[in-house]
């Protein structure tokens, strides 16, 4: 059973899952009891399921477990479902940080730059451009001691 279970999982990560689908993919799952040790099986795919399908199919699958009183399927895609978002939420608050310290040593640079050398347009988008931190972290140290512009902006291309 277990072998047809995944089968059908594999089968249809790659096309739309419909009530019908869901159900008998819902079906299979359930035609031996639920251990956990089959549980512990079955993790990988609930995780495969809700990091490729769109939010509706989940739903599907949610509504046919529910529908079909298989309780621990509808636990499992809901709490999955929630740790995923959680994740993702930690990931985007963790990449917006990124940005935003990015963004922060760009406007230092072009800050100082700009109160110790004249900077032209292009010279602004060239350090806006830069996206490498360590770079950027080089540059403002050569800001200390830099006798020109050039000097600074080098450290850009290293």
């Amino acid at each position: 059973m277990r072998t047809l279970v995944g089968l059908l999982f594999l089968k249809y990560l790659s096309r739309r899952i419909t009530e019908d689908v869901a159900d008998t993919l819902l079906d299979a799952m359930h035609l031996e009891p639920i251990t956990p040790e089959l549980q512990r099986f079955y993790q990988p795919f609930y995780t495969a399921l809700l990091e490729t399908k769109e939010a509706e199919e989940i739903e599907i699958m949610v509504a046919g477990a529910k529908r079909r009183r298989y309780s621990d399927s509808e636990e499992e895609l809901m709490t999955y479902a929630e740790k995923m978002r959680t994740e993702g939420q930690k990931m985007g608050r963790q990449e917006g940080r990124q940005e935003g310290r990015l963004q922060e040593k760009q406007q230092v640079l072009v800050r100082l730059l700009s109160r110790k050398f004249a900077l032209t347009d292009a010279d602004r988008r060239r350090i806006e451009q830069t996206e490498n931190t360590q770079l950027l972290d080089a540059a403002l140290d050569e800001v200390v001691t830099a006798e020109s512009k050039e000097q600074v902006l080098g450290k850009l291309s290293a």
